[in-house]
């Protein structure tokens, strides 16, 4: 996710809109590339997760959905394991 992260923003102009925080104090909202949505261009490369605790886009959910039934990125793993639970376990 950083190094596809890097490529999508690397010497642009970032906008960056948030409204609320995670319970870690993280902001939580949209990052913008020349009025694109940078969160939906990873969730639809694969190189990122919907997260739904946080995250109840519609948009998000049906972008994950096609990335893992075309299996792009982290969905060509067979068993990719969400970052939450790998928190869990660590």
């Amino acid at each position: 996710a950083k190094d596809r992260l890097f490529s999508l923003v690397n010497r642009r102009r970032v906008l960056i809109s948030w409204s609320t925080k995670d319970r870690y104090g993280r902001p939580i909202g949209e990052v913008t590339v020349d009025g694109r949505s940078i969160n939906e261009r990873l969730v639809r490369d694969g190189a990122a997760w919907h997260y739904t605790a946080y995250s109840k886009s519609a948009t998000l959910k049906r972008l994950e959905s096609e990335a893992r039934k075309g299996r792009r990125g982290l969905w060509k793993a067979k068993n990719p394991q969400a970052p939450w639970d790998w928190r869990k376990e660590h």
